[in-house]
């Protein structure tokens, strides 16, 4: 029960740091979640836990992978190989055009071809 007390004030002081970052108060992410004002004040007091609908809508508004909220409310596990920065990576690679994915890539090939030069990567 600790666990879950546990995990649960860590997703509050996660969504109130993202808020904080970026200006947003309650208000603003409920206006851009299209979740009710009451919803959001009720997950950060803690008398609401964040479901899946919650923690996506929360990850569209934020423009952020909705794995990575659903991580950070516990309905997913975490991930303990740090892939998080690649399950990133393809969440916004798959928001682009056809055309700026190939930019993208191309960028990642030249980035990696520097590395490797370097004496990093494989």
């Amino acid at each position: 029960m600790n666990d879950m007390i546990d995990r649960m004030n860590d997703f509050i002081d996660w969504l109130n740091e993202e808020l904080s970052s970026r200006g947003w108060s309650n208000s603003e992410v409920a206006r851009r979640s299209g979740l009710a004002p009451s919803t959001i004040s009720m997950v950060l007091s803690g008398t609401a836990n964040p479901g899946w609908d919650f923690c996506k809508k929360v990850a569209d508004a934020l423009k952020i992978p909705p794995e990575a909220v659903f991580r950070k409310a516990g309905l997913l596990p975490a991930r303990p190989d740090g892939s998080e920065l690649i399950e990133e990576l393809l969440h916004y690679f798959g928001q682009l055009s056809p055309e700026d994915q190939e930019r993208a890539l191309a960028i990642v090939r030249a980035l990696a071809e520097q590395g490797i030069g370097r004496g990093r990567g494989a």
